[in-house]
């Protein structure tokens, strides 16, 4: 983005000042009833857009109600006027119904602030103060559900109704998502670039200096940005929307867009993709479905229907057989119900197996799947055939394209670093609720050279994935071993012992006999998981379940019939799914 020059800033600001003394009406008081926060002062919004934008952000209405128990309510300062738009019709009619004020081009009256009584059924439109009408709402009695507003007429210019409602917003943090869409539909406006330039900077100066950076990157073409944007008409899920810098830097890009294609299929498609109900979808209902799985959980679905015959869910839609279509569509819903709130704590499991991918690849490619593309090479005695995992030591041949051997092989290596991300990374599952905190393990050699072997035979093939093979992985094995067992600031091991633990290892792999593993199913006569352990890192104990059984054929299956719940296994194999496909 261009810096602006300062005889460029001071020139917006006089047409600023100039449409502020042209439009400016008053200062009055209005009764709830009257304002109105569905519509956004950005031209190029949706209508679902602007309905996303004017929801209240529970977040920020709690903030606002401890500040208003503790402060109590401040409505005259100018600093915490809600400026709105009105009508010239209404305006006069308004002014002929309240006693006092006189039509002269502004309001005034004998007290400070008059109240401005509108006619019933009449509104005006706020630029904002949604999130603090809502918390007095639940404060104040009803005789005093009024606010000062600073009251413009209609016809002021789209920069003006912009740089208002920044302006009064200052001492309000944005969520991420309502910073997402403003910046998106500043950079679609299609009125003076300059202006929009002025707007971009007015409102990334909000952000921390890597939000900025983490924003851009997620608005450029080649990585999120076109993705992220259809989801602009689906209001109730951009409060779980995170400018998050440690999802681009996992490099996979193509996983994170599927998974909002995903998020984004799932939505419309209980609203038969209709656009006119797409602004239904409130934050109540996305908190209220994701993570639920009503076709195979009947807890879930028990749970969901409840909700949906008292109305929590989708409150807005009235029509009874548009409702019946609606839950039609729910309980066919075969996957965990994804949000952009699933998204990024999933991100937070995705971005450990994505460091072991990583490392994998050459360091400039743009992301994991094109690195694994350009080390790709199919071999003569390989050709038609594909190598499908079933266990950590069997494999099963099936026909395929070069095509299947890419994707076959390319989602069985993430699978891998699925399975063993713990050994290779710092990270750990999540602890559970008795657990001691987990130590800390060093990265195991055995795993990056079976993570190589396994790429190999896949066929990929780069200087990264031969190191690995290549690396001395039993000796490095040995030298751990004995640095756990003996401080080596106490301790000194001759070569020649560690080179005899060395052999020993190498026998002990070469003899070792793979164990019966027992199956693990994907739903439950219980409950099954419980909500909260249904997205992001795995708890222990689940993950130590259904490890050994991530491999494709597992993986990809569907549960035989429905459930009480599901099992954490469906939890990974749906996580899986949303990322892959």
């Amino acid at each position: 983005m261009n810096d602006i020059a300062q005889e460029v800033v001071d020139k917006l600001e006089t047409l600023l000042f100039e449409d502020y003394k042209e439009y400016f009406r008053g200062t009055v008081r209005i009764k709830f009833e009257h304002l109105r926060f569905d519509l956004d002062p950005r031209s190029t919004a949706t209508i679902s857009e602007r309905h996303s934008c004017r929801q209240p952000n529970e977040d920020v209405k709690k903030i606002l109600l401890q500040r208003f128990k503790e402060q109590k309510i401040l409505r005259l300062a100018p600093i915490n006027h809600i400026p709105a738009i009105i009508s010239p019709q209404l305006l006069v009619k308004a002014i002929d119904k309240s006693p006092g004020l006189r039509r002269d081009g502004n309001l005034l009256g004998d007290t400070s602030i008059p109240e401005l009584i509108l006619p019933p059924d009449t509104t005006v439109t706020c630029l904002q103060g949604i999130h603090r009408v809502a918390a007095a709402k639940e404060l104040l009695p009803k005789a005093s559900w009024w606010w000062v507003v600073d009251l413009f007429e209609e016809g002021l210019s789209r920069r003006l109704q912009s740089a208002l409602a920044e302006e009064y917003s200052k001492n309000v943090n944005f969520s991420d998502g309502e910073i997402y869409l403003k910046y998106a539909a500043y950079l679609r406006s299609s009125h003076d670039e300059l202006e929009s330039v002025f707007a971009q900077k007015r409102l990334l100066a909000r952000l921390h200096p890597d939000k900025r950076k983490a924003l851009r990157r997620m608005r450029s073409s080649n990585h999120l940005g076109p993705f992220i944007d259809q989801l602009r008409t689906i209001p109730g899920l951009w409060h779980g929307f995170r400018i998050d810098q440690k999802c681009l830097a996992t490099k996979s890009f193509e996983e994170m867009r599927h998974y909002i294609h995903h998020i984004d299929r799932t939505w419309r498609g209980y609203v038969n993709g209709r656009s006119e109900l797409l602004w239904t979808i409130s934050r109540q209902t996305v908190d209220a479905m994701e993570l639920h799985v009503p076709a195979w959980s009947l807890f879930d679905r028990s749970a969901l229907q409840k909700r949906f015959q008292t109305r929590d869910l989708f409150p807005e839609v009235v029509d009874w057989i548009e409702r019946q279509e609606i839950w039609s569509n729910i309980v066919k819903t075969p996957t965990l119900i994804p949000s952009f709130h699933t998204f990024f704590e999933d991100m937070k499991f995705l971005r450990n197996p994505a460091m072991v991918m990583k490392r994998l690849i050459p360091p400039s490619a743009k992301s994991i799947r094109t690195g694994m593309i350009q080390i790709f090479q199919q071999s003569a005695p390989n050709r038609g055939v594909c190598w499908i995992q079933t266990s950590e030591s069997t494999f099963v041949e099936i026909p395929g394209s070069t095509d299947d051997q890419f994707e076959f092989g390319y989602r069985q290596i993430w699978l891998y670093a699925w399975r063993h991300w713990p050994d290779m990374t710092p990270q750990c599952p999540k602890k559970e609720e008795n657990d001691d905190s987990l130590p800390t393990k060093m990265s195991n050699p055995m795993r990056w050279h079976g993570i190589a072997a396994l790429a190999q035979k896949l066929g990929f093939h780069s200087p990264q994935i031969q190191q690995f093979i290549s690396s001395a992985v039993h000796l490095e094995t040995a030298r751990q071993t004995l640095g756990q067992a003996l401080d080596p600031r106490l301790y000194d091991v001759p070569e020649s012992t560690v080179l005899d633990l060395a052999s020993h290892i190498e026998r002990c792999v070469a003899t070792a006999v793979p164990r019966q593993i027992l199956g693990l199913q994907m739903v439950e006569t219980g409950s099954g998981e419980l909500l909260k352990r249904r997205s992001g890192r795995p708890y222990r104990i689940a993950f130590e379940g259904e490890k050994e059984h991530l491999f494709l054929p597992t993986i990809s299956s569907r549960p035989q019939q429905e459930g009480g719940g599901v099992s954490s296994l469906f939890v990974r194999a749906s996580m899986f799914e949303a990322f892959f496909g």
